[in-house]
């Protein structure tokens, strides 16, 4: 693998913050103070894009599937849980006329400090938790395919720069302009990074195109299972061939890589775009983009990636 003939102005393992207790030799990625992140707008990307990382943030598509009613548990918030858990009977009198998940997580730290927990007690606070809201959770879980999903955000992180460029979805129109600027973007060259983006983000812009009706300029996606020359799926390197794959925090966490979004993660995305915490989605997908760089860069000292 060749690096781009400009030299790169970020070096990430330059010791340029202080890092407390660390050998040089351990190189760990400190987040900079200054971290941030731009509007896409705000900062034009580079036309030589050489590496480029890449994250989507998805929920599911509501042109299709619509939201379910959010499920209203009433409760009695005096309740006695000690007394309604004295039998197994009354606990399950108890949960039959509402109970909310504090007060089954009460009982189940109460039972399980007892010097015989009653597994009968157990079972019926576990089957109630786990139970949950099911409409809601069917509807969430939409977001995970490609087919059913609809991009909100995007993030891409040039290799050599530290600061991700990011594109925000509100509607079905600046989705497809954030479709349309991914391909645009492809088709300056060089090569996509990212993590899982076989299995998912390359997909999710497949099928966000085909269903929105945005062509691609100049070059047409390419998939093949550990990447290619348009493309690196980091997950695909390190774990295909070898069993279950880590999840991207886990690996970063290993290699102390820190997240700027610290522990923000996918499932909380359908709840920022509905509560309209848009910078906070923001910062989460910049986060992302900019940590499976850092990997990518961490790779590549020992890894020909393509």
């Amino acid at each position: 693998m060749t690096e781009p003939e400009k030299e790169s102005a970020f070096d990430p393992f330059a010791a340029e913050y202080p890092i407390d207790n660390l050998e040089e030799s351990d190189q760990a990625v400190i987040v900079p103070p200054n971290w941030k992140w731009v509007m896409h707008d705000d900062l034009p990307l580079p036309e030589d894009m050489g590496y480029w990382s890449y994250d989507l943030e998805a929920i599911p598509d509501v042109h299709r599937f619509s939201r379910p009613d959010e499920k209203i548990i009433e409760y009695n918030p005096d309740l006695d849980i000690a007394k309604a858990m004295s039998t197994v009977p009354s606990t399950k009198a108890a949960l039959s006329f509402g109970i909310c998940d504090e007060q089954i997580m009460e009982m189940l730290k109460l039972e399980n400090e007892r010097p015989k927990p009653r597994a009968g007690v157990l079972e019926i606070c576990n089957k109630f938790l786990m139970a949950g809201d099911e409409p809601m959770a069917n509807w969430r879980n939409l977001a995970k395919n490609p087919a059913t999903a609809a991009i909100t955000a995007m993030a891409i992180c040039p290799y050599g720069d530290p600061v991700p460029r990011v594109w925000l979805a509100k509607t079905r129109d600046e989705e497809r302009k954030l479709v349309k600027a991914f391909f645009e973007v492809h088709a300056k060259g060089g090569t996509r990074v990212g993590y899982n983006i076989s299995a998912y983000d390359d997909r999710l812009i497949v099928w966000r195109a085909l269903q929105l009706g945005v062509l691609p300029i100049g070059r047409r996606m390419t998939f093949s299972r550990y990447g290619g020359k348009g493309s690196i799926d980091l997950m695909a390197k390190l774990f295909s061939g070898i069993g279950d794959a880590m999840k991207l925090k886990t690996v970063l966490s290993m290699l102390e890589v820190h997240p700027p979004a610290g522990d923000v993660d996918g499932s909380m995305v359908a709840d920022m775009v509905y509560d309209g915490h848009w910078e906070l989605l923001a910062n989460y997908v910049a986060s992302d983009a900019w940590s499976e760089m850092q990997l990518l860069l961490k790779m590549q000292q020992v890894l020909e990636l393509i």
